[in-house]
């Protein structure tokens, strides 16, 4: 694994194993790519870190990454349907996407819900409504 995977693999070990967690502003990003695994890792039956592969790790970054796609398409009354299908190809095989989405890091985390809030912003401009 890339030396940040590896950290971050050492971070989200503490959290599973001691339900230790400690944020520290000047060196790390902050909780969400650990709890997320948390989340995961439970759904996928695993039983200790011996489990945890580099593919088992990277999938959750590879799956914020495709939750990005129907999230283009909730902009449609804005962009218009065939600049949004256009828009979700090429994030689907954007090599900066395809690239980062591999890797056990907060990247695809950070633009997945970057990208949720611009959209949920976009949806309350357009019908004034939390829903």
């Amino acid at each position: 694994m890339h030396n940040d995977e590896a950290v971050n693999g050492i971070k989200f070990g503490a959290l599973w194993l001691h339900g230790d967690y400690k944020y520290d502003p000047n060196e790390h990003h902050g909780p969400t790519l650990y709890y997320a695994t948390l989340l995961a890792t439970g759904s996928a039956g695993s039983k200790d870190l011996a489990d945890l592969t580099e593919r088992r790790l990277r999938f959750l970054t590879v799956l914020f990454c495709l939750g990005l796609i129907p999230l283009v398409f909730l902009l449609k009354d804005g962009l218009g349907p065939t600049a949004c299908v256009w828009a979700a190809l090429f994030t689907a095989v954007s090599p900066s996407f395809v690239f980062y989405s591999r890797y056990y890091i907060h990247e695809m985390l950070l633009v997945f819900f970057t990208l949720l809030a611009l959209v949920s912003g976009w949806r309350y401009w357009q019908s004034r409504k939390i829903r």
